[in-house]
């Protein structure tokens, strides 16, 4: 689902090209990563329990090719006193956690969305005084978001913590499995093994509150990690299908279907360039 907004008002305020998602906000090479036993511990301290009450949240935006999925980490860099006043409401109000709302191409903002801790804030200053500050969070949850509270000078808003079905039946069971399955012979063919390691570790040890039955949590940490593989393009299109999804199944079919669309796509592009270069060659 999708919540419809005014596109020139947001896109105006919160989007400048696919790189940047604001005017003062930009991703940061220098930080550092956290570590996994870090995360669990962020996940037990944050306040997303079996209540599912609704949590005043603020919100940055960013564009729905950069979603991250539970346990990833990124950071950014604020260039404004009014983003400075949201950080510090965010650790002093709200226990470090921000959404990280997405929005598309269109202004259309997602209605779910990662929910983030703050686990790292560097202050610096640079040319002429003029301070910025890093800002390294990690992907804790999700959330949905239910109502914007206001838009100016940042984005507040009432969201609702998701979490998945638990419960699956056998036939969902094993379906899953097929997947996971296939989604791992589809992994060797694209040589994403490190990356998709790596995120499944992060993921694997997040959900740990959240799954009590091993065997579902490492399927939902599958989920999350072959998510994380897809190309920026692939996340923009259904990473935020996966994030609003409950379920676990479905999450495997969507990341399925974003897979085989890239493995189509790609084997489009390599039959074209295997054809200018027949072309090239036949006017040698």
């Amino acid at each position: 689902m999708m919540i419809g907004v005014v596109s020139m008002v947001l896109t105006t305020l919160l989007l400048v090209n696919t790189t940047l998602v604001h005017p003062f906000v930009e991703k940061s090479i220098g930080c550092r990563p956290r570590s996994r036993t870090t995360a669990r511990s962020l996940f037990c301290s944050s306040p997303i329990d079996s209540s599912f009450q609704p949590l005043e949240l603020n919100l940055l935006a960013f564009s729905t090719s950069e979603a991250l999925f539970p346990g990833q980490t990124t950071c950014v860099t604020l260039k404004e006193g009014r983003f400075f006043d949201l950080i510090d409401d965010a650790t002093s109000n709200h226990d470090g956690l921000i959404g990280m709302m997405l929005m598309d191409d269109d202004g259309i903002v997602m209605e779910g969305m990662p929910l983030c801790k703050i686990t790292d804030v560097d202050v610096r200053s640079g040319f002429r005084g003029k301070v910025t500050i890093s800002v390294e969070f990690q992907v804790v949850g999700r959330a949905r978001l239910e109502e914007m509270k206001q838009m100016q000078p940042t984005i507040l808003a009432t969201c609702v913590a998701l979490r998945d079905v638990i419960q699956m039946s056998a036939e969902e069971l094993n379906e899953s499995r097929s997947l996971v399955d296939r989604l791992a012979e589809n992994l060797k063919r694209q040589s994403s093994s490190t990356a998709y390691q790596s995120a499944y570790g992060d993921a694997f040890v997040m959900l740990e509150e959240e799954y009590q039955d091993s065997e579902v949590r490492d399927l939902a940490a599958k989920s999350w990690a072959y998510m994380a593989c897809l190309s920026p393009e692939g996340i923009g299109r259904y990473g935020s299908k996966a994030i609003a999804s409950d379920s676990i199944h479905q999450r495997l079919d969507i990341v399925a279907k974003a897979l085989l669309e890239e493995q189509i796509k790609n084997a489009e592009n390599l039959m074209s360039i295997n054809q200018d270069n027949q072309e090239l060659n036949g006017f040698e």
